[in-house]
């Protein structure tokens, strides 16, 4: 993988340490429920370990291959999970809606997407040079793509995926030089719609209702919430101890992926939250300075891409298991169980390191 300079080993370290405390969380707060639905306390475990093993090996082809060939192929990659993601909505060949059966195992190709998404839309704004402060020929075209894109994703549904979709194009065209008046119309425009997709199934109208009416139907849509906080509260500034967790047994749903954070804090306490937020922080900074270091405009895009939609994503994660935002389905990358999120996340640490050290 070449020479690391010190802004790639600290990446590597963060992204390592994460993945491997997200492992003995995954334990920790799984062993009840895969025993209860599984027969076997290991189950989901082993599940999530042979997906680190795939993702560390990930890490390792992407920080080795020529970054070049992976944007050649972004458009297929683009083409490809989209069309893998339209596949969920065909019955009898996927799971929840959201994860294509593969035997065994399960795939989530809105993972994928968000890998494609990216490289893809790099390339489009380093082709487009100039004319990316152009509304319409700068913002237009990749308001088609993600509108395209989003329209699948919310048919799932996968509202939470979607947002994150949204906001990373975003934040790519920023980057990339796209002009803020141009983005505040979309932003204009965008908020009420999402807000009005936002309310258009009644579940998530009743979440809205629950999180705005201070903890109102807390056996009903606020449940989830209210055990999240009552597991943060109990775990204190130190924590009942690892393994000593209640909420994971079956009290707060979720608790091994969407909520792990919760489990943290009720283990671990303040201080074990306080460590997974600063390995984030670490990753953060580190990957920006990665790609602001970067001579290549598509270098510097894509590094910067694949950072927002780590960070971004683990900020959502906190602020929901918090309270903080509406609850929504979105992993905590590297530490929840889910074996797509996981492998992609490390691929794309991958990715950064290769640019880093090129």
């Amino acid at each position: 993988m070449g020479d690391f300079n010190g802004s790639s080993s600290r990446l590597l370290l963060s992204a390592f340490l994460l993945t491997s405390f997200g492992l003995i969380m995954v334990y920790s707060s799984s062993w009840a429920y895969s025993d209860y639905y599984y027969g076997s306390s290991y189950y989901l475990l082993v599940k999530q370990t042979v997906a680190a093993v795939i993702g560390f090996a990930a890490l390792v082809f992407f920080a080795k291959v020529d970054l070049s060939r992976i944007v050649d192929l972004s458009g297929y990659l683009l083409a490809g999970f989209t069309f893998l993601t339209l596949l969920t909505l065909v019955p009898g060949i996927s799971s929840g809606g959201r994860w294509l059966d593969l035997g065994p195992f399960s795939f989530q190709p809105t993972e994928g997407l968000k890998f494609g998404l990216i490289t893809w839309t790099s390339l489009a704004i380093v082709d487009l040079g100039d004319r990316i402060r152009d509304f319409s020929r700068g913002i237009v075209p990749f308001l088609i793509v993600i509108g395209s894109i989003s329209l699948i994703t919310l048919l799932q549904p996968d509202f939470s995926m979607t947002l994150l979709l949204i906001s990373t194009t975003g934040f790519l065209l920023f980057l990339g030089g796209a002009r803020l008046l141009g983005l505040g119309k979309v932003l204009a425009l965008g908020v009420p719609l999402l807000g009005g997709l936002l309310v258009l199934k009644p579940y998530r109208l009743q979440r809205l209702i629950s999180f705005f009416g201070s903890g109102k139907d807390q056996l009903g849509t606020g449940y989830q919430l209210r055990q999240s906080l009552i597991a943060f509260g109990s775990g204190g500034i130190f924590g009942k101890g690892l393994g000593e967790s209640v909420g994971k047994f079956l009290y707060l749903p979720a608790g091994y992926n969407d909520f792990i954070y919760s489990i943290i804090g009720e283990e671990l306490g303040f201080i074990g939250t306080l460590i997974i937020i600063g390995l984030f922080v670490v990753l953060g900074v580190e990957g920006f300075k990665i790609a602001l270091n970067q001579d290549d405009r598509i270098k510097g895009l894509i590094a910067g891409g694949f950072t927002f939609v780590i960070f971004f994503q683990a900020l959502l994660n906190f602020s929901v298991t918090l309270g903080l935002l509406p609850v929504t389905g979105l992993t905590l990358p590297f530490v929840s169980y889910g074996g797509s999120s996981l492998i992609v996340s490390l691929a794309m640490v991958g990715c950064i390191v290769s640019i880093a050290n090129s």
